[in-house]
């Protein structure tokens, strides 16, 4: 039983250190802890892109960007959900991300991605072309400061009418709570539409404010 014990304190105390770390120097996973929160068979069951792309409805046919796409999890249900006649497009800080996550969509043999190295507050693309921003347990990843920033650029690169998803889920060490998620998109001009709230994970669909 001691050892029982010691082995959930261990866990215990690993966490909390891990998640201080996220709120405190926020920074990208890597790509081997990227796989665990966003690839692992648990998260895929209680939350696998389902979950959060059915706020999005139809968008065959559409011009859709994720930004921050990891090990291309949710970029590649994206192409799946656009269809060869829509566009995918995906943005990393990371190369080793967008390797996989190039892979990861190409073996639904569906389109060729548009993915492009860069950081979210200098988004490579001009403004006004794309439906869909998609912003998955990104946000987080990001120094306080620079968060409004990178919502601005996701607003820059909206079509009029587009729309903007942003989703967090918990234990993520980068969460950030609906508040703070207000408060970003107040501050860039930014509506929020749709909340929609799981156990440990919430959606936003958020619009410019016109």
């Amino acid at each position: 039983m001691m050892i029982i014990i010691a082995v959930i304190g261990v866990v215990v105390l690993g966490f909390l250190a891990f998640r201080l770390q996220g709120i405190f120097r926020p920074g990208p996973m890597s790509m081997a802890l990227e796989r665990f929160f966003l690839g692992n068979p648990l998260r895929m069951r209680y939350f696998g892109p389902r979950q959060s792309l059915g706020l999005m409805g139809n968008v065959e046919h559409q011009h859709v960007l994720e930004v921050g796409v990891g090990t291309g999890v949710i970029v590649s249900a994206l192409a799946e959900r656009v269809g060869k006649a829509g566009q995918v497009a995906g943005l990393d800080i990371q190369p080793k991300a967008l390797e996989l996550a190039r892979r990861r969509v190409l073996q639904g043999a569906i389109l060729e991605p548009e993915l492009r190295l860069g950081t979210a507050e200098a988004l490579p693309w001009d403004s006004g072309v794309f439906d869909w921003v998609v912003i998955v347990a990104m946000l987080g990843e990001l120094p306080s400061p620079r968060r409004a920033g990178a919502l601005a650029e996701a607003k820059r690169v909206l079509k009029p009418e587009g729309r903007i998803l942003i989703t967090e889920f918990w234990p993520d060490p980068h969460y950030l709570k609906p508040q703070l998620i207000r408060h970003y998109c107040a501050d860039t001009g930014l509506k929020i539409v749709t909340i929609k709230r799981h156990p440990m994970i919430y959606s936003v669909v958020v619009a410019k404010m016109h």
